[in-house]
């Protein structure tokens, strides 16, 4: 519920729009295109953002197997390159379907392509795209986080210490509602992608049926961590003023959403990083996502000319 106009000279990092309201909670939202946004953070804060931490190497036969049967699928599904049979392609391309979801976090095969995983973390995502043959590289604002990585630089998406077009995919995974601008950070990353480059983002989606539920005790609202909270139509609103064309934009399913709510909720924050209670999650987060309302919205899409429209 809006309870009072805020101050006029504050802009809409989407469209520019001075007119701007203030919401329940401190948030703020644009009256012309309805993006919705925080106070920003005075500074990071790391000591207890999972992201930041050493990454936790699964061990046993069962993960080997599991990881296995992945990388089967990666190749068969998504043009990697692979001596496998054609039993085991078939293989992979049946697990191709059942892995669909997660699988949509991995772009199709560019030979000698270079992957930056912007605001890496850790680097877990940058080592496991170097192991399937991209030449990764991660770039991550926070020091403590990046040295925990290989080929991780330290710097922030929006001024990239990079060339232009020298890369073929950026991904963004939870990035943008970190940013002090998403356009900024959009433009940046257009410049850096080659010619016909692909983009791959994450976010929070406020408009999910776990924001409207659990409201301020939504996990994703993560103030001062996270500043901006994205729809479909003001994700989409920024891909296309960045220049990107072909967009696709789908709802991921949360659980970690849900389970972090609850443990808000009931006053045990760990429930969040419970793999049990992700699980159980699991069948509410899957429903959330197949309805279009699931926790995160995800999209692809690529660089355009300018002669080409969005």
């Amino acid at each position: 519920m809006i309870q009072q106009a805020a101050d006029s000279v504050e802009r809409c990092d989407l469209c520019g729009a001075g007119d701007v309201a203030l919401c329940a909670g401190g948030l703020r939202r644009c009256r012309r295109c309805g993006l919705l946004w925080g106070a920003p953070a005075a500074g990071p804060a790391l000591s207890d953002y999972a992201p930041h931490r050493p990454a936790r190497v699964p061990h046993g036969r069962l993960w080997a197997w599991r990881r296995a049967l992945k990388r089967v699928a990666l190749a068969a599904g998504r043009g990697y390159p692979a001596a496998l049979s054609p039993a085991a392609r078939l293989a992979g391309r049946l697990l191709a379907c059942l892995a669909a979801l997660p699988l949509q976090r991995v772009p199709a095969w560019v030979a000698g392509g270079r992957l930056l995983d912007a605001g890496c973390g850790n680097g877990s995502y940058v080592a496991a795209m170097r192991a399937l043959g991209w030449d990764a590289l991660g770039l991550e604002p926070a020091l403590e986080a990046a040295l925990l990585g290989e080929r991780v630089i330290v710097g922030r998406i929006e001024r990239a210490p990079l060339a232009g077009a020298s890369c073929d995919v950026i991904t963004l995974w939870h990035v943008l509602e970190h940013t002090a601008s998403p356009a900024a950070a959009l433009a940046e990353a257009r410049r850096l992608l080659r010619a016909g480059g692909a983009l791959l983002l994450e976010v929070p989606d406020i408009g999910s049926f776990q924001a409207r539920l659990f409201g301020r005790r939504w996990l994703h609202l993560d103030p001062p961590r996270h500043r901006y909270h994205f729809t479909r139509r003001t994700l989409r609103a920024y891909l296309q003023r960045a220049g990107f064309i072909e967009i696709r934009i789908w709802s991921a399913p949360s659980p970690v959403g849900i389970a972090g709510s609850l443990g808000m909720l009931l006053g045990r924050p760990a429930l969040a990083e419970s793999r049990l209670a992700r699980a159980l999650c699991w069948p509410a987060a899957g429903i959330e996502a197949l309805a279009g309302r699931g926790g995160c919205l995800r999209a692809a899409a690529r660089r355009g000319d300018k002669h080409e429209h969005a």
